[in-house]
């Protein structure tokens, strides 16, 4: 269980100290910046007032209202140099690196139409590099919401993905069975907030949950079921020695018949 103590807090940001009791302490930093470059200006130079000793795990994360750099910007005006370089300046000063991010590039809408409209990456995580080092799998992704019009950042200190223990494969027997296919449709159907190529990821990702779900419903595991039976075979080809040639029979019929059925 992490514990966390608070050192420094405003109405922009909160500064803990984070102690899982198992390991040494490392620093959190939550930021929702100023909208206004003067003010942000100021922010920075807090932030770089509660930088950690450079030995000690850091991390920031949070709304910057700053992008770092041209490309993280689309619509309307460029994003103007004076306007980067107060950020870029307090990132290097305070040793932090970008932790880079699994999702759609953009985090915030303006939710603007047509020419007005506006996408931004200003919402991040930035840590030193004694905290990457600490925690080499963690990975941000940018979750799409409904509710806002930023993306949620959610930090994952082990990635769902490295949990799964096998490669998932599509089934040729699955097409005997005529609801696989409304399956597949209703997650080709599913919106997703992003780049055509992120949507397409997010929707292949679901058709596989929904698949798994749904063969295990309809099909059950057939590799536990193949061992059941195969165990059983085994058990009465024992039989044999007690029971005659009629109990193998019996398994030969009931192993064929379950492969027909699969």
């Amino acid at each position: 269980m992490l514990q966390m103590d608070v050192l420094y807090s405003d109405a922009w940001v909160i500064h803990t100290c984070v102690n899982d009791k198992e390991s040494p302490i490392w620093y959190f930093t939550g930021v929702y910046a100023s909208t206004k470059l003067n003010i942000r200006t100021l922010q920075w130079n807090v932030l770089m007032g509660l930088q950690p000793n450079t030995d000690e795990a850091w991390i920031c994360m949070g709304d910057f209202y700053n992008v770092m750099s041209q490309d993280e910007k689309w619509g309307r005006c460029p994003a103007t140099r004076t306007y980067i370089l107060g950020f870029e300046n307090m990132v290097q000063q305070c040793n932090l690196m970008d932790m880079g991010f699994v999702g759609g590039r953009y985090t915030w809408c303006n939710n603007q139409e047509g020419t007005s409209r506006v996408f931004t990456q200003i919402d991040r995580a930035l840590c030193n590099a004694p905290w990457r080092i600490r925690f080499p799998k963690a990975k941000i992704f940018h979750i799409p919401t409904i509710d806002s019009n930023h993306k949620f950042l959610v930090l994952r200190f082990k990635p769902y993905y490295q949990k799964l223990k096998c490669t998932f494969r599509f089934e040729v027997m699955w097409l005997s069975d005529l609801t696989c296919q409304d399956v597949v449709q209703h997650a080709m159907n599913q919106l997703f907030n992003g780049s055509p190529s992120y949507t397409f990821c997010r929707k292949m990702a679901y058709c596989r949950q929904l698949l798994i779900h749904w063969n295990h419903t309809h099909f059950g595991y057939i590799g536990t079921k193949m061992k059941q039976i195969d165990e059983q075979f085994v058990e009465l080809i024992a039989a044999k020695l007690f029971h005659g040639c009629k109990a193998i029979k019996t398994g030969f019929a009931r192993r064929e018949r379950f492969v027909d059925e699969i």
